[in-house]
């Protein structure tokens, strides 16, 4: 639920602050967090979950403990567009649990729409390095010097100023 407050919908992104973030390690009371245990968590209870969180956090906001003044978009965050007036009213908790659900359902939509960027990524940098030592052998094999770098020692490909 603090993750969903802070914007945070990944399990990996969940697992990192959870080893590195003091209120996070705090609040898992020392208990080791992955992020495999975290997905199957999500996956399983989905519905349910989702409920919980939606209950919780209309709750929360009704009693002034915490808001959604400020929704966290990639890590940037932007001012939403919820006044206090639009909470006022007889209706304010439903308004509040929309807000809830359209925060959830949001969080949802980037973990579906960036699902698995990280594990192609890795397999591609893998392959990159078994590419590498296959090419290395290649050249042991037949006494080939290795060719001129194409990187710069700056980082940049053939770069002019460090010739």
């Amino acid at each position: 639920m603090y993750a969903t407050l802070d914007g945070v919908g990944s399990a990996r992104a969940l697992e990192r602050l959870c080893s590195h973030h003091a209120a996070y390690r705090w609040l898992c009371g020392g208990v080791p967090v992955n992020h495999d245990m975290l997905s199957a968590f999500r996956r399983d209870g989905g519905a349910l979950l989702d409920a919980v969180l939606t209950h919780s956090l209309t709750g929360l906001i009704a009693e002034g403990l915490v808001g959604l003044e400020e929704v966290a978009i990639d890590g940037t965050k932007v001012r939403s567009l919820a006044g206090h007036s639009s909470m006022a009213g007889l209706d304010r908790l439903a308004r509040i649990e929309t807000l809830v659900v359209e925060r959830i359902a949001g969080l949802k939509q980037d973990l579906d729409e960036h699902a698995g960027s990280a594990e192609r990524i890795k397999g591609a940098l893998d392959r990159l390095v078994e590419l590498e030592v296959e090419k290395a052998g290649a050249r042991k094999r037949t006494g080939a010097k290795p060719s001129a770098s194409r990187w710069c020692r700056c980082g940049t490909s053939r770069c002019a100023g460090c010739g």
